[in-house]
């Protein structure tokens, strides 16, 4: 059944208009064929018929002026969420696409959604990244929304959606561009680490440890996994022959956006996931972790009450030792070891990495073992702890040198 309710009219060169029964205008104008050979138009609504046609006079004189690209007359809102859902999320892995959807609800809609596509300008998104910076948002955190527009825009240009991408002149904010990796990357001592591993093996008088799943805290520290990576391990991705551990999948927490899946404790819908994605976080992060033989003895040990179960960091029941878990004994651990840094699971594989660059270890294998993306993201995040090691170099060498006055 047709939406209109009035009989076309055409007015002479300029297209077709239909009262439609929603009482908007609608012209229409075919300015070519696609390649597939089958007409190619224009369209544009209005309030009254005179509206239509402006609005469809401007449309194809955009048209002609950008070489047959004519934008859509949409809000960013639809536009962007279209992208996500047809574009994005078959292409990304879960995670990803989680951080990118994330980023255009939480950042780019409230902002820029009520905007028509073609109406933001570099001042505009320039605008968005100040508010992002008075608001004391993360340099990281700011240049995801950044490229997230960026991309977005680039492909409709590509595309010939639109003619211009907005991001073009806007510029991030150089000062913070150094502080998240500086921040984030916090490494225990030498003697902090020998106090956490002690407390670790610590028993009760009784001779009943303590902490009876400890080893999991100290294989973080020994082999520099991510906590999802180690999470997601299973007992076929260690080699014990050739001893090494393969990095194939990560735990990971998305938004869940599956109104069916419920939580029975609440008998609504979960707020969020936790699944395992088969892929890590990078191409990179599919790697191979030597084992040492100290590593060697803690897998042994955690083999010897959790052999039974899929997971190498399975809780008592079989289940995956959830990150809230771990993190919580970890907590533990530092308190009754009187380790008071401000330290997380995080700070282990800082910690792993630290130790490595202290005893000489070639940067470049470092980043391999760590699953960078590239050697570039290494010395990025650990740029502080590279410059401490040459300062002390620096300093040995020149201990010896006597300037004359």
């Amino acid at each position: 059944m047709s939406d209109k309710k009035s009989t076309t009219r055409r007015d002479n060169g300029s297209g077709t208009f239909v009262k439609r029964s929603d009482d908007r205008w609608m012209g229409k104008i075919m300015v070519g064929h696609n390649e597939e050979g089958k007409p190619k138009c224009l369209y544009a609504y209005g309030k009254s018929e005179a509206e239509a046609k402006r609005k469809l006079k401007i449309k194809v004189k955009e048209y002609n002026d950008n070489r047959g690209i004519v934008t859509d007359d949409i809000s960013v809102k639809k536009w962007f969420t279209t992208w996500l859902e047809n574009t994005m999320k078959p292409t990304l892995k879960p995670k990803s696409y989680d951080a990118k959807k994330r980023c255009v609800e939480r950042f780019i809609i409230p902002y820029l959604g009520g905007m028509k596509v073609d109406q933001v300008t570099p001042t505009d998104v320039q605008n968005l990244i100040n508010n992002m910076i008075s608001d004391n948002y993360s340099y990281s955190q700011i240049q995801k929304v950044y490229n997230t527009i960026n991309q977005r825009y680039k492909l409709a240009v590509e595309q010939r959606q639109v003619s211009f991408n907005p991001t073009i002149g806007v510029q991030l904010p150089k000062t913070l561009k150094h502080s998240d990796s500086i921040d984030s990357a916090k490494a225990m001592s030498k003697e902090e680490v020998k106090r956490l591993m002690s407390r670790a093996y610590e028993k009760y008088p009784c001779g009943t440890p303590i902490y009876p799943r400890g080893d999991l805290i100290i294989l973080l520290l020994q082999t520099g996994m991510r906590v999802g990576e180690a999470l997601a391990l299973t007992w076929d991705d260690i080699d014990f022959d050739n001893r090494f551990i393969a990095i194939t999948k990560n735990l990971v927490t998305i938004k869940n956006d599956d109104e069916t899946r419920i939580n029975p404790a609440t008998n609504k819908p979960f707020k969020n996931l936790t699944i395992i994605q088969e892929t890590p976080k990078t191409t990179k992060s599919n790697r191979k972790i030597p084992i040492g033989d100290n590593a060697l003895q803690t897998i042994k040990n955690i083999k010897a009450y959790n052999g039974k179960y899929k997971y190498v960091y399975a809780n008592s029941k079989g289940n995956i030792t959830s990150y809230r878990v771990l993190s919580r004994m970890f907590e533990g651990m530092l308190k009754q070891a009187n380790i008071k840094g401000d330290y997380s699971l995080h700070s282990l594989r800082h910690t792993f990495a630290s130790l490595l660059f202290a005893q000489g270890v070639n940067d470049r294998y470092i980043s391999e073992v760590l699953g960078h993306s590239s050697l570039s993201v290494t010395h990025k995040v650990y740029i502080h702890i590279i410059n401490d090691l040459k300062n002390k170099e620096i300093n040995r060498a020149l201990v010896d040198i006597k300037l004359d006055g």
